[in-house]
Formats: structure tokens, C-alpha cells, sequence
């Protein structure tokens, strides 16, 4: 029977791990929520007010003559305007739009320093925060029978954790540079967790409930600076990120030796670094085992609380090597988002675990 443990997913480059087993010899696996496409929503770093940001727009032609003039009013020079012009172009959608988005630049305009002067729109200091966690563990199990039929079971882990952090000029020509090199700006930090487990194994069935980072382990967040359009520079603090405790409760099916089937769901909400997005999964799945050497499986999961991502369909491979084992496993969501100019998943897992009986 397979528990899943689900952890926090990070929202840039991350690390995803699966985490060992327990003694009981069932795979205690992991997945959590990932990037998620937020849509247009930008916070702005000025009185961290959040605003939604409609897309550029434009018909024929995409600005009007007057709406030029409210933003050449707000201080947007030329160049500013022209690109701007230029960009709904490219979007092709309807100047039904196009009043809200001026009135909307022409008030980002009128919080430029610069625009008092002439300034352009590249020098407007509106930020976007971009933030992420990525988490590697090494986990100690042991497993200790109650009865004939059922055990408990525990891990330890040695959890390394990094918190990614980059501050964005909004209106910065070179801000998909430095998205680029998001990775780069972290803090690691080292913690440990404790998982603990119980199970109840039958002839045809299995029931089990697992709470995972019950000691609710915590990583420092980076401290960044960032280059404003006129030299100087402007200094963030990101938050630390806590795992709070999460409990899955799960029971599998066994037809057969080599067949089982299994559904897992969370009991709990799980929080990510993205705030006011939670997840609560609920899995299936199945594994084919037939020469209990090579194991097969399938599977598809959903959170519960949203419904941006939908379905993710799951595929796994474990392979028994004596005292060894070595699983393999991907994961992707058939709902696409848009990133760089193109079509890809809005979700896309990969993960490989190597674990030992002694």
C-alpha cells in the first residue's frame, strides 16, 4: 500500500523528492502543489497593495488618440507609449478594454518619481516578488508490529531546504534575465522532521494514517538587493518558510499478490508558499507487481481546494535490486499554461528514490 506524504511544492526550480519507507515496507511518497499559474496578478511592492492587471489590448488602431494623451499627461514619454502600442498589438484583443488599462498606467505612471519629470514607464519602481522552496531529505525509518495485524512506524529525516527569492522590476526591459537566474538567489538551511505512521494490514485490504513534519520544521528565507532604474538600490527580506504537520489517510485494495489498488486523502489542508493557495489531494492509484521484482503503476491525483490544475496523471517504475530498491516517477497536468511563448503543463513532476533494508 502506498501513503502519500505530501509536502510543500516550491513555485520556481526546486528539488522534489519522494521520501523513503517505512520498516513496514510501504513507500511513503511525496507531491504537493507546484508552480501554479496565478493568471496576471501582480503585487505590488509599494504599500503591498494587490492588484489584478488586465492583458495589454488593442483593435484598430489598439490606443486611442485620447487615451495617448492620458498617458503622455501621467508622464509616459513617447518611446513608453509607441511600446506600449506595440504590445497590444501583438495580444489582438478588443479595445473594450483599453480604458481600464490606461487608467490603470496612467496611476502606476503617477507613482513614477520620474514621471513628475518626464520620465519614462521603464523607470517606474513597481516590483513583483517572485518566491519559491525546494527541499531534499534523507530519511531513518523503523517499523514496529502491534498484533498480528497491525504496526507503526516512523521517519526521521535530515531535511535540507532552500527558499528562493528575486524582487522584479515590473517595467524593466531585462526582467525575463533576470527570472532566468531566479535559482540563483536562495538560502539554505538545514532542519529535521519526524513522520510517523499506522497501519493495519488484511488478506484483501490495507488502512493507514500517516502525519508528516508533525515537529513543523523551518527554513530561513533569502535577503535580496535590487537595482532601481536610477542607481540606487532597495534591500527585501523574505519570509521564512514552516512545514506545517499533514495527515493522509489511505486504504488499498490486494485482489491479488501481484495487484493492488489504493486511494489516499489529505485530512488536512497544506499551505504553500504561494499565500491564500492550499492544497488537499485526493489519489488513486494502481500498482502491478507480477514477478515481485518490477513493479508498475498508474495513477492521477486533484486538489481539492482548487481548480486551476484539475486532474495530474501520474506513471511510475520501481525496480527490487536484493536489499535495494529503486523508484522512478513522473507526473503531469493535461491543462496548459503559456510561459515564454509557449504551450506547456501547468504541472510537471519528476522524482527518483533509492532506498535500503538493513
Amino acid at each position: 500500500m502506498l501513503l502519500a506524504l505530501r509536502g510543500v511544492d516550491p513555485l520556481g526550480p526546486r528539488e522534489d523528492v519522494r521520501v523513503a519507507a517505512d520498516e513496514l515496507g510501504h513507500q511513503v511518497g511525496g507531491h504537493g502543489p507546484k508552480p501554479r499559474d496565478r493568471g496576471n496578478r501582480v503585487r505590488r511592492r509599494r504599500g503591498l497593495q494587490l492588484v489584478t492587471v488586465p492583458k495589454l489590448l488593442a483593435d484598430s488602431p489598439p490606443t486611442l488618440a485620447e487615451q495617448q494623451a492620458d498617458l503622455a499627461a501621467a508622464g509616459l514619454d513617447s518611446a513608453s507609449i509607441q511600446k506600449l502600442d506595440y504590445l497590444a498589438r501583438q495580444q489582438g484583443v478588443t479595445a473594450s478594454d483599453t480604458q481600464g488599462v490606461t487608467s490603470l498606467l496612467s496611476t502606476v505612471a503617477g507613482q513614477t518619481s520620474g514621471a513628475l519629470t518626464g520620465g519614462s514607464l521603464s523607470q517606474n519602481t513597481t516590483t513583483v516578488l517572485v518566491r519559491g522552496f525546494g527541499l531534499g531529505e534523507v530519511p531513518l525509518s523503523y517499523g514496529l508490529p502491534l498484533g498480528e495485524h497491525w504496526a507503526i512506524g516512523g521517519n526521521v529525516k535530515l531535511m535540507v531546504g532552500r527558499v528562493y527569492g528575486t524582487e522584479l522590476l515590473v517595467f524593466d526591459s531585462d526582467s525575463g534575465d533576470v527570472i532566468k537566474d531566479a535559482d540563483n538567489n536562495y538560502k539554505q538551511s538545514v532542519n529535521f522532521g519526524l513522520d510517523l505512521g499506522v497501519m493495519g494490514r488484511y488478506k484483501y485490504f490495507n488502512v493507514g494514517l500517516v502525519g508528516r513534519n508533525l515537529n513543523s520544521p523551518k527554513f530561513s528565507g533569502p535577503t535580496v538587493t535590487t537595482t532601481l532604474f536610477d542607481g540606487t538600490t532597495k534591500t527585501t527580506t523574505f519570509s521564512d518558510v514552516t512545514l506545517d504537520p499533514q495527515v493522509t489517510a489511505g486504504v488499498a485494495l490486494i485482489p491479488f499478490d501481484t495487484l493492488t489498488f489504493e486511494s489516499d486523502c489529505d485530512l488536512t489542508q497544506n499551505s504553500t508558499t504561494l499565500p491564500g493557495y492550499d492544497t488537499q489531494n485526493l489519489s488513486f492509484g494502481v500498482e502491478w507487481n507480477p514477478f515481485h521484482a518490477i513493479a508498475l503503476r498508474a495513477g492521477t491525483y486533484k486538489n481539492l481546494l482548487k481548480s486551476d490544475i484539475g486532474w495530474v496523471y501520474t506513471a511510475g517504475l520501481g525496480v527490487n535490486l536484493w536489499a535495494a530498491r529503486l523508484d522512478v516517477a513522473g507526473a503531469f497536468s493535461p491543462k496548459k499554461g503559456q510561459y515564454d511563448n509557449r504551450d506547456i503543463p501547468k504541472e510537471i513532476r519528476l522524482s527518483a528514490q533509492l532506498s535500503a533494508d538493513f
